[in-house]
């Protein structure tokens, strides 16, 4: 929002207006279309069969939509731990990881 043109101007104004997301409705079968879209594009990538099942979307995201608003109404802010750092995250996130034989014969479609 606070971005500027190369004459210093600022650039979100007249016309242009500062992006803002989306919050994603469960209820709304638009949202619902997007999410099954993604989750079939991505599926595709990793060689995975798809869902053409608005039931199962519709279950997963209200599902991960309830379980990201915590108990007073506010979304619940990063997973983070006193101490945490990000080298700890990394070495956590790496750990985590499949190990190369694991993925044997694991394809990639681009």
């Amino acid at each position: 929002p606070d971005s500027l043109a190369t004459d210093g101007s600022p650039f979100w104004s007249g016309v242009k207006r500062c992006p803002r997301p989306v919050m994603l409705d469960p209820t709304d079968a638009l949202h619902l279309r997007f999410v099954r879209a993604a989750a079939n594009l991505r599926a595709h990538v990793y060689g995975l069969k798809g869902t053409a099942s608005e039931q199962s979307v519709s279950v997963a995201v209200a599902a991960t939509a309830a379980s990201a608003v915590a108990d007073d109404g506010e979304a619940c802010p990063p997973m983070a731990v006193e101490g945490d750092t990000a080298d700890a995250r990394v070495a956590a996130l790496l750990e985590a990881l499949p190990t190369p034989g694991e993925l044997a014969g694991f394809r990639l479609s681009p």
